[in-house]
């Protein structure tokens, strides 16, 4: 993987085809409408997505090589280590977004969204975030930011299973990204990111907002309490992305809020 430290591109990656983009999309995070913003940067170029982090990964492997390196986008919800599977040098970037808010976000989406798979379980049973978070629902809802920025190898983590040394790992990994932003600041993460890969600004369209969403003033303390613990993990590295994001912005010149 090409070492993305200094978190600018070389010109002479720049010159030539550039690098393969692998946009990691955190559920909730903003994540659709900055692949929108992608999808108009690199228009006509050949991109993978990958809804299903195992069926569609092996899509990806499954292409001949010369394929694999006509890639200039891949993205999705993907957990960390697609690169190894590319044949050209990657420069990854992500969004992350406070664990609260994307834990409202999420459950509100579930509940709205028909196709979601877990969409009738809550409406049946009448789920509350609290009862989602007690029967474990989903794996999402549990350090999920930590989970996608380690490795494939936390697919079948359960539950509660998210460790310290995994945090350790994930910080190590988006310390390597191109880029790295914050939901609560959607148009300066794409320009941070567009400094990086060396494009021109574009505006960031607004995509798949939640309608009916659930908001803090709605959810009692306990269930706030149970939130910040199932993910405090992930607050820890949203803090560590927090920092990173100031840093690039200030070195793109971009004025703080």
């Amino acid at each position: 993987m090409l070492n993305l430290a200094a978190r600018l591109l070389p010109a002479s990656l720049r010159r030539a085809r550039g690098p393969t983009v692998l946009f990691l999309h955190i559920p909730k995070t903003g994540g659709i409408s900055l692949q929108r913003w992608l999808r108009q940067h690199l228009r006509g170029r050949p991109r993978h997505r990958i809804n299903h982090p195992i069926d569609d990964l092996r899509t990806l492997e499954g292409m001949p090589a010369a394929e694999r390196a006509r890639l200039a986008l891949v993205e999705g919800h993907m957990y960390y280590g697609v690169h190894e599977r590319l044949p050209r040098p990657c420069a990854y970037i992500t969004i992350l977004r406070d664990p609260v808010e994307r834990v409202l976000s999420l459950y509100s989406f579930m509940r709205e969204w028909e196709p979601h798979h877990l969409r009738d379980r809550i409406l049946r049973g009448n789920m509350s975030l609290a009862d989602c978070l007690a029967a474990g629902l989903s794996v999402e809802f549990d350090n999920c930011m930590v989970r996608l920025l380690t490795s494939q190898a936390s697919v079948d983590l359960p539950f509660g299973g998210v460790t310290r040394s995994m945090l350790d790992e994930a910080r190590e990994h988006l310390d390597s990204f191109a880029a790295v932003g914050l939901t609560e600041d959607l148009d300066g993460s794409a320009r941070v990111m567009e400094r990086a890969l060396g494009w021109r600004a574009r505006p960031v369209p607004r995509e798949n907002i939640t309608a009916a969403r659930l908001r803090r003033a709605d959810v009692d303390g306990p269930t706030l309490r149970r939130i910040r613990e199932c993910n405090a993990l992930d607050a820890e590295l949203c803090d560590h992305a927090r920092a990173i994001f100031e840093r690039l912005k200030r070195r793109a010149g971009l004025p703080r809020p």
